[in-house]
C-alpha cells in the first residue's frame, strides 16, 4: 500500500510538483471533494438550464406575437383612441343661445 502511494505520488510529480507534497489519501480526498463540487455545479447548471428552457417556452410565443405587431406610434394610437371615443360618445355641443346673456333676467333693469 505504501509502495502504491509512492508510485501514485511519483506518477503525479512530473505533472505538478506541488501534488508530490500530499499523501495518497490527501490526493484521493481532494479528488473526491473536487468531483463532488463539480457534480454540485453540474446539478445547479442543469437546474438553471431547465429553468431557462421553461422560461424560453413561455417567452418565445410572446416575442413572436410582438414581432407580428406593427411598430408603436403615439400619434397613430392617439388618433385611433380619439376616433374610438368619438364613436362611443359624441361630445356635448355648445350652442350659442346657452352662452348669450339674457337681458330680461337682470334685476336692475339694464
Amino acid at each position: 500500500s505504501a509502495s502504491a502511494a509512492a508510485a501514485a505520488a511519483a506518477a503525479l510529480t512530473p505533472l505538478n510538483p506541488l501534488l508530490a507534497s500530499f499523501s495518497y489519501e490527501d490526493l484521493c480526498r481532494r479528488y473526491v471533494e473536487n468531483f463532488l463540487a463539480s457534480t454540485e455545479a453540474y446539478v445547479r447548471l442543469t437546474d438553471v438550464g431547465r429553468r431557462v428552457a421553461q422560461w424560453r417556452e413561455r417567452i418565445e410565443p410572446v416575442l413572436r406575437q410582438c414581432e407580428r405587431r406593427e411598430a408603436f406610434d403615439i400619434g397613430t394610437t392617439a388618433t385611433r383612441l380619439l376616433h374610438a371615443l368619438g364613436e362611443q360618445r359624441s361630445p356635448p355641443s355648445v350652442r350659442d343661445d346657452h352662452l348669450a346673456l339674457d337681458d330680461d333676467d337682470d334685476d336692475d333693469g339694464g
